[in-house]
């Protein structure tokens, strides 16, 4: 599953007259479809600023998992160029939030005698829509659970860095996210070194060291996730009715 949609598009359609936002949505909507379509996925609905897509259905698709990645990376690189488009148009800049997720869903033609549509329910749904949500929170171009990761070819696997280990809302059992920070550059294994150290440390609920081994990180490669723990430490070290299993639980989308 995979689902993109367009950072902050509330406050962002709040200045825009209807018509433009009709534009706007188009000329983004666009290249994403195009790079779903062309990597054999299907897209299933446009939900508002929103984009669903799934792989390997209706149809078994061939390393469907590689495919997912190459979609969601050439619609984060189009975004450029989307972005030009949309100034020549006199429209704002966007930015894009996408994840994905793997594992089952229920999909066929859904709905009632007057109108239905083939769709996917399920809990992988859900998931892959929170890890969306999630991507802009530790700033990244993609974000990945780590079944998904699994299934991949080393070409893209290793093109990921370990983000969290989280329990999103509505589920109860934790999750690990893999995320690419920014898909026009290639992996920084000595970043995700020090990142794992930190990681470790915040894990353990040594969140001042932690922290400080986090803005290291920050401060020396610009290091988006680092800067999520940077304030989620501050946060944990400071809660006196903290149990720290060295899972983070959102309570929110």
């Amino acid at each position: 599953m995979l689902f993109t949609d367009i950072q902050n598009f509330t406050n962002l359609s709040e200045n825009l007259e209807p018509q433009e936002v009709i534009l706007l949505l188009n000329t983004v909507f666009e290249p994403v479809t195009e790079n779903i379509i062309n990597n054999e996925g299907m897209l299933d609905k446009y939900i508002g600023d929103e984009v669903m897509a799934l792989f390997n259905a209706p149809a078994d698709i061939e390393r469907y998992q590689d495919k997912s990645i190459i979609a969601a990376i050439g619609i984060q690189q189009a975004v450029k160029e989307i972005n030009l488009e949309l100034q020549t148009l006199q429209l704002p800049n966007i930015a894009l939030s996408l994840g994905l997720a793997q594992g089952p869903v229920i999909v066929g033609n859904m709905g009632t005698q007057l109108r239905y549509n083939y769709t996917a329910v399920g809990n992988t749904v859900n998931l892959a829509s929170r890890i969306t949500s999630l991507s802009k929170v530790y700033g990244q171009h993609v974000l990945v659970t780590k079944d998904l990761l699994s299934q991949l070819s080393d070409q893209y696997r290793n093109m990921f860095a370990f983000v969290d280990q989280i329990i999103v809302k509505g589920k109860s059992t934790a999750t690990e996210v893999y995320g690419i920070e920014d898909a026009s550059k290639s992996f920084n294994e000595i970043a995700q070194t020090m990142y794992l150290r930190a990681f470790t440390l915040y894990q353990n609920g040594d969140f001042s060291a932690a922290e400080q081994e986090f803005i290291k990180l920050e401060n020396e490669y610009q290091h988006k996730a680092a800067h999520c723990l940077i304030e989620r430490c501050r946060a944990l070290k400071n809660d006196p009715d903290l149990k720290w299993d060295g899972i983070y639980r959102f309570d929110h989308k």
